[in-house]
């Protein structure tokens, strides 16, 4: 005979129904990824650092598209989870949402964002290795990259960037 044992809970959980509640929930926690990146950039934990202003971009866009459409919509909601936590897809997403169809609006939508805004960077592949060795299979070696100071000042204004230009586009919904 076997005891089930208790499972340990950590924290509470919210429950949120609307798209304006998640918008916000979205907002919060993207301010305090980018106030963690703030400390973790004056500690000298630079990769940490660059990580949670990712982490905090794709929630800035997250909590714009929850403003634009119905994301408790299962076919939205499926959407957002199969983005998971790729800026690069929240981008993409971002993108369709914004542009609505229009093929010239959307080439110019990207170009402003991925080429200007985000400097042509594939989040995807920094976001993996500020945290995690990466093997070579053609070379057969690991490599680490080490984020600088530097790099942190220059993902700060690609935030900020990101920020105004969803400011610019929510006032103008």
């Amino acid at each position: 005979m076997s005891m089930k044992q208790k499972t340990e809970k950590f924290g509470r959980r919210q429950y949120y129904s609307n798209s304006p509640e998640i918008a916000e929930e979205y907002q919060k926690m993207a301010v305090k990824d980018e106030k963690s990146a703030v400390l973790l950039q004056r500690n000298g934990l630079y990769n940490q650092s660059v990580y949670c202003y990712i982490q905090a971009m794709e929630k800035y866009i997250k909590s714009y598209i929850s403003r634009k459409i119905a994301v408790t919509n299962p076919y939205f909601a499926e959407r957002i989870r199969e983005m998971g936590h790729s800026l690069d897809k929240s981008i993409d997403f971002l993108v369709e949402i914004m542009a609505g169809g229009q093929e010239v609006l959307r080439f110019q939508m990207e170009h402003q964002i991925k080429e200007i805004i985000f400097r042509n960077i594939r989040f995807s592949r920094l976001y993996n290795s500020t945290r995690y060795p990466f093997y070579d299979s053609k070379r057969k070696n690991y490599s680490v990259d080490e984020m600088t100071s530097q790099d942190c000042i220059r993902m700060a204004e690609i935030c900020q960037s990101l920020k105004k230009y969803l400011n610019d586009a929510y006032t103008k919904l």
